[in-house]
């Protein structure tokens, strides 16, 4: 071999077989390294773990089917004087599962009945008794679905009214309206009625109304005191001179001593101030509850319902079912005997004094405080009482 010419290198092959070797053994080692599994031949038995892999067909993922919440299709009842002994039903759209039937239902005020489902999708509810004349509000739990609806019992009209036997049976009105026309119309009817009865205005109502009073007062009705901005007396901010200033310019026809406190908020130091201003406190015995806004069947049914001899009953000069139902009410209370007249003088067969009878009623001149038979009701229910 003669020695390196480059005019001869390019042209003698031989030449450069060594130098292709060595750069396609540097390219081969370069190519491993970076890519180790490039060269790498499967053998047998990789090419049998592999093929089966090649050869699989697609998976198809399937998501379990959905189960539809059920919401609420129909509910009953709805409305005003619902029966005291309605079911209370609820229709679902879908089927109500299990786990969820216990809590489904909730009522305020707290009814017991026996709950029940007809079938998956329909539930009922039997009360042993709606409390009547209660506003009834009913709650379905379906998570993001749960609706609410309420509806108001009837009072049951008394089959029979109990007996007068010519005791008095005394009305009496709180308040006074925004609108002066309704407090006329008020003393029209009492006078076409002939009825005497006891007003409860408050003070600031009858300043400005000075002409109301005096004709209350001529026609046979007297006019009372029922503090003068209609306020809860026994409030925590209420001090003595503000409970003092409350009663001392209440409502009066200048010969009325009778004190009725708003809200029936009253506690010892109220009857105390209320008696060193020569006042007696004076509540009632029947809440017509025509303060409610219900609707005025129930207020005669409530009254007439619960009447008794000598009695005291709510009313409020505001209401417009009690302006409805009066001349109903006054019929059959008469009928059955009472004298619907504040005054002694007009119910001579009236039960006053003590030891008359049971449960009769202590002689004030006229009329007499005994603790009202709604007062219980009115704590129970966390209340302090009518307007």
């Amino acid at each position: 071999m003669g020695a390196y010419s480059p005019c001869t290198a390019g042209r003698n092959p031989e030449y450069h077989a060594p130098v292709r070797r060595k750069l396609q053994v540097v390219f081969a080692a370069f190519a491993a390294a970076l890519l180790p599994h490039a060269s790498a031949r499967p053998g047998p038995a990789s090419a049998e773990r592999e093929a089966p892999a090649a050869t699989l067909p697609p998976v198809e993922l399937h998501a379990p089917p959905s189960v539809p919440r059920p919401r609420v299709l129909e509910v009953s009842p709805r409305g005003e004087r619902v029966p005291l002994d309605a079911p209370l039903t609820v229709r679902f759209d879908a089927p109500v599962p299990l786990a969820e039937r216990a809590s489904l239902l909730a009522l305020t005020p707290r009814t017991e009945g026996e709950l029940r489902f007809l079938d998956d999708q329909s539930l009922v509810l039997s009360p042993k008794r709606w409390r009547p004349g209660k506003a009834q509000r009913v709650r379905v739990n379906l998570g993001d679905d749960s609706i609410e609806w309420s509806f108001r019992t009837r009072v049951p009209m008394p089959s029979v009214i109990t007996p007068g036997e010519g005791a008095r049976l005394v009305l009496t009105f709180d308040d006074g309206p925004n609108d002066r026309r309704q407090a006329d119309r008020l003393l029209d009817r009492l006078k076409d009625l002939e009825v005497r009865a006891l007003f409860f205005p408050s003070g600031r109502w009858t300043a400005t109304r000075k002409d109301w009073v005096e004709r209350a007062r001529s026609e046979g009705h007297r006019v009372c005191n029922h503090t003068k901005n209609h306020v809860n007396l026994t409030a925590p901010w209420m001090t003595v001179e503000r409970i003092t200033e409350e009663i001392r310019d209440g409502a009066s026809d200048g010969e009325c001593k009778l004190f009725r406190p708003p809200l029936m908020g009253f506690d010892t130091r109220v009857e105390r101030i209320a008696n060193a201003l020569g006042y007696e406190l004076f509540l009632w015995d029947i809440d017509s509850r025509d303060w409610e806004g219900g609707p005025s069947e129930d207020v005669a049914a409530t009254v007439l319902g619960a009447a008794r001899p000598d009695a005291v009953v709510l009313f409020h000069i505001h209401a417009d079912s009690t302006f409805q139902i009066l001349p109903h009410v006054v019929e059959q209370l008469r009928k059955a005997g009472y004298v619907l007249s504040w005054d002694l003088r007009d119910a001579p067969n009236a039960h006053v004094g003590p030891g008359a009878r049971a449960g009769a009623r202590a002689e004030w001149g006229a009329l007499a405080d005994r603790p009202s038979d709604t007062e219980s009701e009115s704590a129970e229910a966390g209340g302090l009482g009518p307007p």
